[in-house]
């Protein structure tokens, strides 16, 4: 189960099986210790998962990143070089709680 924060609404259950597994487990940033925020501790079925927090990133070419607004870009950011050469600014959007089964 992925939850979001600030965009609840883009929360998911996903499975993922077999090959699938190592794409779902790069997909976000790496885990911090952020704890799962207390309005979400009441939703049915929390308790039941063991919860990690991920930073949750969205990638834009440089000449995208640069049009951004101040406020966007002042966000926790880094430069990503893609197999091809190609380079990608990570910008940290929020954050997503990974919840998997313990």
């Amino acid at each position: 189960m992925w939850l979001f924060e600030p965009n609840f609404g883009e929360s998911q259950l996903v499975t993922a099986v077999e090959d699938e597994l190592g794409f779902y487990n790069h997909i976000f940033g790496d885990a911090t210790g952020q704890p799962l925020p207390a309005a979400y501790l009441s939703l049915p079925g929390v308790g039941a998962l063991r919860w990690t927090a991920r930073a949750q990133l969205t990638g834009y070419w440089p000449d995208e990143f640069a049009e951004l607004p101040a406020k966007q870009r002042a966000r926790p950011f880094w430069e990503k070089v893609l197999a091809t050469g190609e380079r990608l600014m990570m910008v940290q959007t929020g954050w997503v709680w990974v919840g998997q089964a313990p």
